[in-house]
């Protein structure tokens, strides 16, 4: 279904607390049931919204999710980048891994709603979410360790501690064979 033609501004409800309700709802509905069992209308009525508002903001369930994927990407994405932005050039690699660690663990914490809808689109089967690429968006967290990593490489900081390199490897491999699991062409292995 597409948005009325008539863009009225929903009443009753400021415009960005019902998109933030639309938003919240969504996250919690697609991140427990997946996209393919949450309707439009449970998205609605879990808003407290009629549907002519959702549709207000959002042209379709796919629009919707597709805007909440890349919605989130882009504050995980800045909420990393201001996660290293906080190092001091004395920061050691460990302290720099230690930091984008919490920080991970801390938007899992407080945002467990987005969290758990990014978690369940990067591994829902193909057939249970639209068709979006956001090889970019799974790669947020790998691009940001390369980061720290390199950086300790030309301090040399990185270097002969099997254990830790092995960590941080698997934990990279384990990002890298989900992205190459959901689109082989973007990311080959």
């Amino acid at each position: 279904m597409a948005r009325a033609a008539n863009k009225q501004p929903p009443p009753a409800l400021a415009h960005t607390e019902a998109r933030d309700r639309i938003a919240h709802a969504s996250f919690r509905l697609f991140g427990q049931r997946g996209y393919s069992c949450t309707s439009i209308q449970d998205i609605a009525d879990a808003a407290g919204v009629q549907k002519s508002v959702l549709y207000y903001y959002f042209e379709s369930k796919e629009d919707l999710y597709r805007t909440l994927l890349h919605e989130s990407s882009a504050h995980l994405a800045s909420q990393l980048d201001q996660c290293l932005s906080q190092c001091g050039e004395q920061d050691d690699t460990a302290a720099r891994l230690s930091l984008l660690i919490e920080s991970i663990l801390s938007l899992a914490r407080d945002h467990r709603d987005p969290v758990r809808f990014f978690m369940a689109h990067i591994y829902a089967p193909d057939a249970d979410r639209p068709v979006v690429d956001i090889h970019a968006t799974e790669r947020v967290t790998v691009t940001h360790l390369q980061q720290i990593v390199q950086r300790g490489q030309l301090l040399h900081e990185v270097g002969p501690d099997l254990e830790e390199l092995t960590l941080l490897f698997l934990g990279t491999l384990q990002v890298l064979v989900t992205s190459h699991l959901r689109s082989p062409a973007l990311a080959p292995i």
